[in-house]
């Protein structure tokens, strides 16, 4: 697991070296932000993300980019109040065919 703010240009050239990056699990740390999430779109090929306990994410659609998106682990981490749509990445949760799928809860 690799744990993150943001996707900066450093962090995306070192994320790209990895040989096996289709199991790589990238997890926002807890005081990522919406904006922090929204650099997840600069890594189009992420097959696993995590924003579970980043209070400060309220806004999922992002990772509706990920078109390869296999596993999110459950949402239902965040605080109740914080992600109210998951409808932007139902349907990258519904293309995946990973024995690690889950499926996001709706709220």
């Amino acid at each position: 697991m690799c744990t993150v703010r943001s996707i900066t240009a450093e962090v995306k050239a070192e994320l790209e070296k990895e040989h096996d990056r289709a199991h790589l699990n990238l997890s926002f740390d807890a005081a990522a932000t919406n904006d922090d999430l929204k650099t997840v779109t600069k890594l189009p090929w992420l097959t696993s993300v995590s924003v579970n306990r980043c209070d400060n994410i309220s806004d999922i659609a992002p990772l509706a980019s990920l078109k390869k998106l296999t596993y999110l682990p459950p949402v239902s981490f965040l605080p109740p109040s914080t992600v109210t749509n998951v409808s932007p990445i139902q349907a990258s949760i519904r293309r995946s065919t990973s024995p690690r799928q889950s499926a996001a809860p709706t709220t």
